[in-house]
């Protein structure tokens, strides 16, 4: 063991050799120990989780990503079918069943706004469903009693008309989205990510994954 004495008697050159030295063997000390935590960590934080691609797929993704081709497929068909519409129907034209056409359309509003009353007293996911049925209704009337009007008269009742049903069919949409106070946001069966989505406050899916 070096005593003040044996320090003492080293000259300058010396005693900065023996400075870099014990710097030099300290810091491979410290190495290792810094290295262990890191080696120790545990498995689900050290590693990654993997991509949902590499995830086995599920009967409630394959329906979903079915969902998803026939509904890209039926926007694409729907551009030249609308396209050929534009140029090939008439400006005027005379129908029949006109008080049947619109007795139907109202009677279905009727029965989506009894389905949407009746779901939102069970409570459920059904809500949301049957508000946004009920609300593209709404919206889809306000359409026709604009664009089938032929007197300005006409056009002023459907004005009416549409200045009422389309802040309907939103406030329905925002009460259906908005959770009730006091309520416990339901447990999702799902995928990770949409699970993840739906804890975060995301607005509530009206799907349901598959059972585990």
């Amino acid at each position: 063991m070096f005593t003040d004495e044996h320090l003492a008697a080293l000259t300058r050159e010396e005693r900065t050799r023996l400075a870099r030295r014990l710097a030099e063997l300290a810091a491979a000390e410290q190495a290792p120990a810094e290295r262990a935590p890191a080696e120790q960590a545990p498995a689900d934080t050290a590693a990654p989780a993997p991509p949902d691609a590499a995830r086995p797929s599920t009967p409630g993704t394959t329906r979903r990503r079915w969902l998803a081709v026939l509904a890209l497929a039926a926007c694409a068909a729907m551009i030249p079918w609308t396209a050929r519409l534009a140029t090939t129907l008439p400006e005027r034209y005379v129908t029949q069943h006109w008080s049947i056409t619109w007795v139907g359309f109202d009677s279905v509003l009727l029965l989506s706004f009894a389905a949407t009353g009746w779901a939102t007293l069970r409570g459920g996911r059904a809500v949301w469903a049957a508000a946004a049925v009920t609300a593209t209704l709404l919206l889809c009337d306000a359409w026709f009693d604009l664009t089938t009007a032929s007197t300005p008269s006409d056009l002023t009742a459907g004005a009416v008309a549409a200045a009422g049903e389309i802040p309907l069919a939103a406030l329905l949409l925002y009460l259906a989205h908005r959770p009730s106070g006091g309520q416990a946001r339901p447990r999702f069966r799902g995928s990770p990510v949409v699970a993840r989505r739906w804890a975060a406050g995301t607005p509530r899916p009206t799907w349901r994954g598959p059972r585990r």
